[in-house]
């Protein structure tokens, strides 16, 4: 691939699926569409506001497993107190390995986000009841 074809960082985030567990099911939350089964599970749950949060590679910058894994455990420490379901971003563009995540279910969009600043996160992904989701960056 040619370097000025690169997709930007920004693409990259858009075109990412944002997957977690529930139960034997996978959601998988993809920006700009209409996430049915995200919908159906925030019905169902009865579930108002959302994140989508991992604390694995600050800044975009590659880090060893073990750091991330460290990271995630504190990132599970501080939102204990919510309903938590596993998740994995996984990159459809390029090479970048899945990182781990959480679906938060329930936290407020400026807990998220101090949340998404303490981890050093460029964006993390934040939702409503009616399966809307939107990035919100970090930088410029």
């Amino acid at each position: 691939m040619n370097p000025n074809e690169l997709p930007t960082l920004r693409e990259c985030y858009f075109q990412t699926d944002y997957r977690f567990t529930y139960g034997r099911k996978i959601i998988t939350i993809r920006l700009e569409t209409d996430n049915l089964a995200l919908k159906k599970f925030l019905e169902e749950e009865g579930i108002e506001s959302w994140a989508y949060i991992t604390a694995w590679n600050p800044h975009s910058l590659p880090m060893p497993e073990y750091f991330n894994r460290k990271q995630q455990g504190l990132l599970r420490e501080k939102v204990k107190s919510f309903q938590l379901y596993e998740g994995e971003g996984k990159g459809l563009l390029g090479d970048w390995p899945p990182e781990e995540s959480f679906f938060i279910a329930g936290i407020g969009r400026w807990e998220a986000c101090e949340l998404g600043r303490e981890f050093g996160q460029n964006a993390i992904l934040l939702g409503n009841e009616k399966g809307e989701a939107v990035l919100k960056f970090f930088f410029p």
